[in-house]
């Protein structure tokens, strides 16, 4: 099926299963996956999920992964900036205080 003339008939139906899937995802509550995935169901299409949630424990080890819940928590209340490597470099200069980040 790698014919020019199935390409619009697969683009439809890719249209349709991604459409279904935006609709359930952004109902997702919480939106950032569990620290245990348990009771899941992986199969090779979820390959992504996996990568996405590689990418996270990856970004958490080097100090760059935010803590959503503390800022939920917070909202509202405290005004947060992204920190930058001008901020690590001189943390005292700055009068905003950086979002609470998760160590790993």
């Amino acid at each position: 099926m790698l014919e020019e003339a199935r390409d619009e008939n697969f683009m439809k139906r890719m249209g349709i299963a991604v459409e279904e899937d935006r609709v359930v995802v952004e109902k997702l509550d919480p939106a950032v996956p569990s620290k245990e995935a348990l009771g899941e169901f992986i199969i090779p299409a979820d390959d992504i999920i996996m990568h996405y949630r590689g990418q996270l424990i990856g970004w958490q080890k080097r100090g760059w992964r935010m803590d959503v819940e503390a800022l939920h928590r917070n909202r509202g209340r405290v005004a947060y900036s992204i920190p930058s490597p001008a901020r690590r470099a001189n943390p005292g200069d700055w009068a905003v205080t950086p979002v609470p980040m998760l160590r790993g």
